[in-house]
């Protein structure tokens, strides 16, 4: 990293996943910006993510949700069946010291970076803190790819690193409301996590200090995230017409002071790679690729300008204005400062 550089770096869970699994898609990705017009298969259920969102928000903060369900049948079923699978997140305590916030926004500087997290809703009292975090598509992934996918790490981390509360008291909730049946038993479908990888949250950062407590409203607080799924992914209008009533499915993480040491090392690790690679691409380096004939590259968009065989779509001629070179580096800061603004997807 360059000593002359101000800005901090934002970094969310999406970026660290895709600079962890191929340097050189997060190199195209995010540092020239190219991008790829959007399915509109992938809109649709984008839509969908952010409207189910968007109502558990407008749920938890008193607002009225009426109109939302009777516009949207889909959301009308996931409500009701989330409800009847977790009425005690849905029926909040009356009491003062509980405190809960939807879409709960944090930071935290490591190195120079700034890492950003938005919580789906955060519920925490003077004993124990809880991570939610809702997801819109049938199945869920693996639990033990779930747990080593940024998601689980960051928001976990950041959140023990900014408060007061032991690692052994913060756990992390993921609930599926599309799901059928357990969590487990995916193995090789790992559709959701390469979308995952491949973008990061739709989280709006800026540059405030983090917080001694989770029990003080924080201001900031990110868009909605948007949930998209890759091609081949069943649609989840037919997968709901075949299912008479979806049954959600949660898979919980409690924390502890072993994983969050884990986790301190690796993102460290990670953090100063990413300056190493950063320094030599001002000076006309390429970022890594990931080895001949890996698999990751099958579903990649860039597998034809990173000389991989593949019936992907290149999207070399696809560049957005404002791309930047190896030898044209003083437009970094500008494009990097938007990167918040690219959609969160499904894992």
């Amino acid at each position: 990293m360059q000593s002359t550089q101000t800005q901090l770096l934002r970094l969310s869970q999406g970026q660290l996943n895709l600079l962890e699994r191929c340097p050189r898609q997060f190199q195209h990705t995010y540092l020239e910006q190219l991008h790829s017009p959007l399915d509109p298969e992938h809109e649709e259920r984008q839509t969908l993510g952010s409207r189910f969102h968007l109502l558990m928000q407008q749920r938890e903060m008193g607002l009225p949700i009426d109109t939302f369900l009777q516009e949207d049948a889909q959301l009308q079923s996931w409500m009701s069946a989330f409800a009847n699978a977790a009425p005690e997140i849905l029926n909040s305590s009356s009491n003062s010291q509980t405190f809960r916030e939807s879409e709960h926004y944090r930071t935290l500087q490591v190195q120079d970076y700034l890492l950003t997290v938005i919580y789906d809703l955060l519920i925490a009292d003077n004993q124990q803190a809880q991570i939610l975090d809702w997801k819109t598509y049938p199945k869920p992934p693996n639990k033990r790819k779930l747990e080593q996918n940024w998601q689980t790490r960051l928001y976990l981390y950041v959140l023990a690193e900014t408060s007061n509360y032991l690692p052994e008291n913060i756990s992390m909730t993921y609930w599926f409301v599309q799901s059928e049946g357990k969590p487990s038993g995916f193995g090789g479908n790992s559709y959701a996590l390469r979308a995952r990888y491949a973008n990061g949250d739709a989280a709006r950062t800026q540059s405030t200090g983090s917080c001694a407590t989770p029990l003080v409203r924080q201001s900031g607080l990110g868009g909605f995230p948007h949930e998209e799924l890759p091609k081949g992914f069943p649609d989840l209008k037919e997968v709901a017409s075949k299912t008479a009533t979806p049954s959600p499915q949660s898979v919980k993480f409690s924390y502890n002071t072993r994983r969050h040491q884990q986790t301190a090392k690796k993102l460290n690790q990670l953090l100063s790679r990413l300056n190493y690679w950063m320094e030599h691409y001002y000076q006309g380096e390429l970022f890594p690729q990931e080895p001949e004939g890996s698999k990751a590259c099958e579903y990649c968009q860039y597998t034809t300008r990173c000389n991989r065989q593949s019936h992907a779509q290149d999207i070399n001629s696809l560049a957005t204005p404002g791309q930047i070179s190896p030898t044209n580096s003083t437009i970094l800061e500008t494009n990097l400062l938007n990167i918040a603004n690219i959609q969160e997807v499904s894992l």
